[in-house]
């Protein structure tokens, strides 16, 4: 929870945080942004992600491809940030519908 309350001291710089690092992905759809949050938690592998998430690996694939040409910048950059990112906007997202 520190991290959260950290992450989420200034809403307004943690938008932009995750605005800036994650491009038109903070806005797509969950199943994307889990796959690759799961990716990045399965140390880039896509077997390991597909299994996780209980999908093929071609559509875990697709999945990557779409997410990659989403971000600013390559996935590999600043993997931490990306995953950091998306729980925030998960974050979010439950806290919208009431979680």
């Amino acid at each position: 929870m520190h991290l959260v309350d950290l992450l989420t001291a200034d809403l307004g710089q943690a938008e932009r945080f995750v605005a800036g690092t994650l491009g038109d992905l903070a806005t797509s759809d969950r199943v994307l942004q889990r796959t690759v949050r799961t990716y990045v938690a399965a140390g880039y592998n896509v077997s390991n992600t597909a299994d996780r998430l209980f999908a093929h690996r071609n559509t875990i694939d697709r999945r990557l491809a779409k997410a990659r040409a989403m971000l600013p910048r390559p996935l590999d950059h600043d993997p931490t940030s990306v995953s950091v990112a998306l729980m925030l906007v998960e974050l979010r997202q439950d806290l919208r519908s009431g979680c």
